[in-house]
């Protein structure tokens, strides 16, 4: 396991966020239709700070039952997919081969 850095800046989380809202705008998202991931997407609100960065809210936990988990989870993976985080890791079938059982 590779522990990769994410910063919960606005700045470090913002092109993700954007492209999961415009994603999910443009009902492109692909999720087999998850109640719990709908659910946590109707409790979520974004914010902006007027240059453009957008970052999910999150609701108080002390006065709400609303979460936002898998929101936050989803834009953290869509935020290293577009930092090509993975682009020099090759497959396991390129370094090891095909092992048959």
């Amino acid at each position: 396991m590779e522990q990769v850095r994410q910063s919960f800046a606005v700045g470090g989380l913002s092109e993700g966020t954007s492209l999961f809202e415009k994603t999910i705008d443009e009902r492109k998202l692909l999720h087999g239709n998850n109640a719990v991931l709908n659910w946590m997407i109707s409790c979520c609100k974004v914010k902006t700070d007027g240059r453009d960065n957008y970052l999910p809210v999150k609701p108080d936990r002390r006065r709400s039952y609303k979460r936002i988990d898998g929101v936050v989870a989803s834009i953290m993976a869509l935020h290293r997919v577009i930092k090509n985080h993975f682009e020099d890791t090759k497959s396991i079938y390129e370094t090891e081969g095909v092992f048959i059982l």
